[in-house]
């Protein structure tokens, strides 16, 4: 894939976290498995293939996936933890929208939220 934000990511198959009684050491362990695995699915898409509609006339991509999960790191976790002012990314509709011109942008705003959400829960 030729998109710098994912450029050197580990995209290696991980395991599900083993169940346990911790519960922040869970949380913390599910969050990591589940964006590792979101990651995991851009891995050999082009720019195009990443913008392009899976089923139109619906508005819904990859990148609209994205783009949804930048709006649910922030209203559950960075936002929904720590407060402040709760940001609509994208509007109403985060699914819709977004172009192999804007993919540099909504990855790096992604990475953005995980991060202002691991220290929400930190």
């Amino acid at each position: 894939m030729a998109l710098e934000a994912l450029s050197g990511l580990d995209f290696s198959r991980w395991t599900e976290p083993p169940p346990s009684n911790d519960m922040r050491g869970m949380l913390e362990g599910w969050l990591r498995y589940q964006r590792h695995e979101f990651l995991r699915k851009l891995r050999d898409l082009t720019p195009e293939g990443l913008a392009q509609w899976s089923i139109p006339p619906v508005e819904l991509s990859v990148l609209g996936l994205v783009r949804h999960m930048t709006q649910e790191e922030h209203v559950f976790l960075a936002w929904g933890l720590s407060g402040g002012e709760r940001v609509d990314h994208y509007g109403t509709d985060d699914y819709a929208g977004g172009s192999v011109d804007t993919i540099d942008e909504d990855l790096a705003l992604y990475f953005a939220e995980v991060e202002r959400s691991d220290r929400a829960i930190a």
